[in-house]
């Protein structure tokens, strides 16, 4: 199991999913938010993120500015580890 993020992604079928869990289980290495498509559910719902759907109703939003319209987990990681402190990340 290669030890490098960009090692492990450039393996086929190997998204940034999979990349953070193997490099959090093999090397305990954090490298990042895991999100599937159950943690994207819930920080839309908690109003973290924003699906484009739902653009502007979230109190969060509204209130502290953190909220971004996200469709995707992908982006929904990427906004996570934009504002989420790193060492709640595990």
């Amino acid at each position: 199991v290669p030890r490098q993020p960009e090692h492990l992604l450039a393996l086929p079928g190997v998204g940034p999913k999979m990349m953070t869990l193997v490099m959090q289980t093999c090397w305990n290495e954090i490298v990042g938010i895991c999100v599937d498509t159950h943690v994207h559910r819930i920080a839309n719902r908690l109003g973290w993120v924003e699906t484009w759907s739902h653009v502007g109703n979230s109190m969060l939003r509204k209130k502290a500015g953190h909220a971004k319209a996200t469709q995707r987990p992908e982006r929904t990681r990427q906004f996570l580890e934009s504002w989420l402190p790193r060492d709640l990340w595990p």
